[in-house]
């Protein structure tokens, strides 16, 4: 066949590419090569072709090149492709390539590079592919084969890289591997192979990287793996290996990457494993079984960048040689048994360190002044230890930092004015310690922080005014500390605020309407201070917030605002009633149970009915809920509550969620009143089914706060250092201001009720003129 013969072929096959007008098709250097006249490459990738590969391409008998990849190329591989016994290189991959492994590319006996990755193929196999025996690199990666993987790949003699990721192969991985002597790279990642990595991959002494993540191996590593001394990385994150890491693991001293992740691995860590592996950058060890001291030979790894050993049981102190890593940028030994104090020596770590994580410990002693030399750190961890003493005035040198997380220690003292330097900080975590004195006036120069938490300790004075300047905060919890003055009203002016927690503190005067202002507020928690007055009508404009508690503020009273879409009422005993508007479902609120019962007669306004019981509430003109005299027993506590009536149109889609009631009550169901003038209600046609007070405890999900110190604290491995948001057991029902809790998990209902928001008024003063008195 002549060029301009060739050329034709291409004209029919791709008109776009290769118009008529092109008589010369070897003139279009960027895609086609041509020697002695004939096509012998051929680069069509990600030229958005579509449609089935053409069967014409099989007559460019001296092809030695072919890239189809990155198109959209649909059917299956022509049977002509076997016409093309020169083809050397085969790339196909990212196409929509359906059917089998293609048998006909089997048949080119001098193919050396086949890439078929991210297709749609599917089935085995087959025994043929042994016939290819010329392949260095095989890519059958990303598609949907099955096992078993034949025996006849053991023919592959000169194969180098073999990648079969994201497939569905499962069973034990073949022992015929240790056979394919020259390989340097295997990617078996993402598939569900089980049982142990075989000894024979020993014998693939050339092996530079292997590959074996996510999937379900299980067994020791085998001993025979130290003697792959050509081996730069290895990747066996998240299987079940367990045991000991081999002793001979220390040989493999060109290691660049290990990454064994989310396994069970055991035992101590050998001094001679790290004692030669100078040239490692990569050592992720994190979420294993390994115990026992961190060797002093760690210090060896001049080379590394990340070191994680993250969620393990290691103990003893931190080895004063960590700070000769030097080019570290990452260290994390969080969620750990270690003890001791943290060394000074860290102090040195120099200008490359970005992250140091030593969360969940057992570290004792002061934080080291020398920390603040590490002037370039983005995240410093050190929660959940037993830290005492004062925060270190140095931590303000360090400018660069971001996350600051101090939590569940024993500080004490006050917080100092020099962490208003860290203006890039984003998250400050205080919580659970016992700081005291007040808010430093210099964190007012913190402009890019997002959550502020420093509940949980003895804070005073008062709420700042300059907090409402921090435009940028998405979370603030101050609750549980001694703060008094009033809410400033400031706080209206961060329209980024997600979350506001200010309960459990003093604080006295009303509630700002400003707060009205902030819009993408979800959660606002103003329980248990002294404040007073109405409850501002601009926070039922709010179309984010879901979850507001008001409880246990003597001098709080007023109307219910308009706008509010759901109220939850605390009546007394373990009754919740849910007042709808223009809902079909409601959320459950449990209020805490009350010692006495008093008779009390609930007057409705004149287009009402009246209806005497132990505790009445009218919720529409068409419908009337009576929680009957024997839910309300046992009480020194007088209830009273009258309720405004709905507007008409909201009539029909009221209604009344109770819990069941204790042994030997009477069950409450929804009831709808008779046309005016009748005093007697009939039953209602169906009741609507609420939690047990025994199973909706308002602490059974542990108050598992979305926000806990703000948000879950984040390291190499993803640990969650998350904790009470209130910091303590109450009866306010705290739900989580985020996610929904699954079932059974808290007294919030399912589905559609477990995102309406709530008001909890427990213990609310009564006020002259109000429509909603509550003691």
């Amino acid at each position: 066949m002549s060029v301009s013969q060739d050329c034709a072929v291409l004209q029919t096959a791709f008109p776009v590419l290769f118009p008529a007008s092109v008589s010369d098709c070897c003139s279009i250097p960027s895609i086609i090569k041509c020697t002695n006249g004939r096509v012998t490459t051929l680069s069509l990738g990600a030229r958005n072709l579509t449609g089935q590969l053409p069967e014409s391409l099989g007559s460019l008998s001296e092809l030695t090149n072919l890239n189809l990849a990155s198109n959209s190329f649909t059917g299956t591989i022509p049977e002509s492709f076997s016409n093309l016994k020169k083809l050397e290189t085969f790339v196909i991959y990212s196409n929509m390539i359906e059917g089998g492994f293609p048998e006909v590319v089997t048949r080119l006996s001098g193919l050396k590079y086949f890439q078929i990755t991210d297709n749609r193929l599917n089935g085995t196999i087959p025994q043929s592919i042994g016939n290819m025996v010329s392949l260095n690199f095989l890519d059958f990666g990303s598609n949907a084969f099955t096992d078993p993987l034949p025996e006849s790949m053991a023919n592959l003699v000169n194969l180098q890289s073999l990648l079969f990721q994201n497939n569905k192969f499962k069973g034990p991985l073949p022992e015929w591997i240790g056979r394919l002597s020259s390989l340097k790279e295997i990617n078996a990642n993402l598939n569900k192979f089980t049982g142990p990595i075989p000894a024979s991959i020993g014998n693939c002494t050339q092996l530079k990287q292997l590959e074996l993540s996510n999937n379900e191996i299980t067994g020791p590593l085998p001993e025979s793996l130290g003697k792959l001394t050509e081996l730069t990385s290895i990747f066996l994150t998240g299987n079940n290996i367990d045991g000991p890491l081999p002793t001979s693991f220390g040989n493999l001293a060109k290691l660049r990457a290990v990454f064994m992740k989310g396994n069970q691995l055991s035992g101590p860590i050998a001094e001679s494993y790290f004692a030669s592996m100078t040239a490692l950058r990569q050592l992720d060890m994190s979420l294993n079984r390994l115990e026992g001291s961190i060797p002093e030979s760690i210090g060896n790894l001049a080379s590394v960048r990340q070191l994680d050993f993250t969620g393990n049981l290691l103990t003893g102190p931190l080895p004063a040689s960590l700070s000769k890593l030097s080019a570290a940028t990452t260290i994390s030994f969080a969620d750990n048994q270690i003890g001791g104090t943290i060394p000074a020596s860290l102090g040195s770590l120099g200008k490359n360190i970005k992250s140091i994580f030593l969360a969940g410990n057992s570290l004792n002693g002061t934080i080291p002044e020398s920390l603040g030399n590490l002037t370039s750190l983005n995240s410093l961890t050190l929660a959940k230890n037993q830290l005492i003493g004062t925060i270190p005035d140095s931590l303000g040198n360090m400018r660069e930092l971001q996350e600051l997380s101090l939590f569940d220690n024993k500080l004490s003292g006050s917080i100092p004015a020099s962490l208003g330097n860290l203006v890039n900080l984003q998250l400050l975590s205080l919580v659970s310690n016992s700081l005291t004195g007040e808010i430093p006036e210099s964190f007012s120069n913190l402009k890019n922080i997002k959550s502020l938490f420093a509940n949980k300790n003895k804070l005073t004075g008062k709420v700042p005014l300059w907090i409402g300047s921090l435009s940028n905060l998405t979370s603030i919890n101050l609750a549980n500390n001694n703060l008094t003055g009033s809410i400033p009203s400031s706080l209206g002016s961060l329209a980024n605020l997600r979350s506001l927690y200010l309960a459990d503190n003093q604080l006295e005067g009303s509630i700002p309407s400003t707060l009205g202002n902030m819009k993408l507020l979800g959660t606002l928690d103003l329980a248990d201070n002294r404040l007073s007055g109405p409850i501002p009508a601009e926070l039922g404009q709010l179309p984010a917030l879901r979850t507001f508690y008001f409880g246990n503020n003597q001098g709080l009273t007023g109307v219910f605002p308009d706008g509010f879409p759901l109220l939850g009422v605390c009546l007394g005993g373990q009754t919740s009633v849910c007042i709808q508007a223009g809902r079909d479902t409601c959320e459950l609120s449990v209020c805490p149970a009350t010692t006495t019962t008093t008779t009390t007669t609930t007057t409705i306004p004149a287009t009402t009915t009246t209806i005497a019981a132990q505790t009445t509430t009218t919720i529409a003109a068409q419908t009337t809920t009576t929680i009957p005299a024997q839910l309300s027993s046992a009480a020194q506590t007088t209830t009273t509550t009258t309720v405004a009536a709905l507007p008409a149109d909201n009539t029909k889609t009221a209604s009344t969620i109770v819990p069941a009631p204790p042994a030997g009550t009477t069950s409450v169901a929804a009831a709808t009143a008779a046309p005016s003038g009748n005093a007697s209600p009939s039953p209602a046609a169906t009741t609507v089914r609420a939690t047990s007070p025994a199973s909706a405890s308002p602490t059974a999900a542990g108050n598992n706060h979305a926000d806990a110190y703000g948000q879950t604290i984040p390291t190499p491995s993803q640990m969650p250092y998350a904790a009470d948001v209130h910091g303590k057991d109450s009866n306010h029902g705290y739900a989580s201001g985020g996610d929904a809790p699954a079932d059974g998990d808290s007294p919030i209902l399912s589905g559609a009720a477990a995102w309406m928001p709530v008001l909890h008024l427990a213990a609310m003063a009564a006020g002259a003129g109000a429509l909603l008195h509550m003691w």
